[in-house]
Formats: C-alpha cells, structure tokens, sequence
C-alpha cells in the first residue's frame, strides 16, 4: 500500500488496503486490525471529505480494543489508547485506561499510557 501511494497509483492502494483488512479480520489478534486502520487513516490523506475512511478507522481501532480486552492484553489496549488519542478521543482513551487497569501484570498501565502517548500529551486531572 505504502510503496502505490508513493507512486500515487490510488486504485493499488486500496486493493492492498481492503487484502490487508481481509486478513487483520481472520485473524484473531487484535493487532492487524490496529494496523488496518492506520493504513485507513494514510488512504485518507489528503481525501478532501475523509469522513467515511475516520469511521472506518473507529470501527476496526473499536473490534481491536475489543480483541484486546478479550485476550486480556494490557499492552494491545494500550495501544488501541494511542491510537484513538491520535484520533482525539480522549472518552475512549480513558475506557481503555479503566480496562486495563482491572487485568492481571497492568502494574504502572498510567506511566505506559504516558510513554505511548508522548510527552507533549498532557493528562489533566481526572483523565487516565
């Protein structure tokens, strides 16, 4: 997908985005669904009206943070976290936050959440 957009071949892209998106839906781990919607997001770039491709993205961040939780992964949900924070969803960074501190080794989940989310985010009070 990466090396069609260089080459601005659009229609290549999104084939390789939809066989991509194919396979993060048979698998039964949470992380190509997380990559399956990042490359939504770089489809999406520069798309005047990226509407459609945003819920898309929140859809497959969403079945992500779901396999995640089901795996009880702390470290997939945490990245699941990053990614709708990237997003600007700061509600479901802190359901993420609250689920991953109910799992068993979520020991210092809040100082992870930090070291994912980057210095320049600051958590105000109340926030995760």
């Amino acid at each position: 997908m990466e090396r069609a957009l260089r080459e601005q071949r659009r229609g290549a892209a999104t084939e390789a985005w939809e066989e991509a998106h194919r396979a993060a839906l048979d698998d039964p781990g949470w992380e190509g669904l997380l990559q399956a919607g990042h490359g939504r997001l770089r489809l999406d770039e520069g798309n005047p009206d990226p509407v459609d491709g945003r819920a898309i993205t929140r859809r497959l961040y969403s079945a992500a943070l779901f396999r995640a939780s089901r795996n009880r992964d702390p470290d997939g949900i945490l990245a699941v976290a990053a990614a709708f924070d990237r997003l600007g969803d700061r509600d479901v960074v802190a359901e993420c936050l609250a689920l991953v501190t109910v799992l068993p080794g979520s020991d210092g989940a809040q100082s992870r959440l930090r070291a994912l989310l980057g210095p320049e985010t600051s958590l105000r009070e109340g926030d995760p």
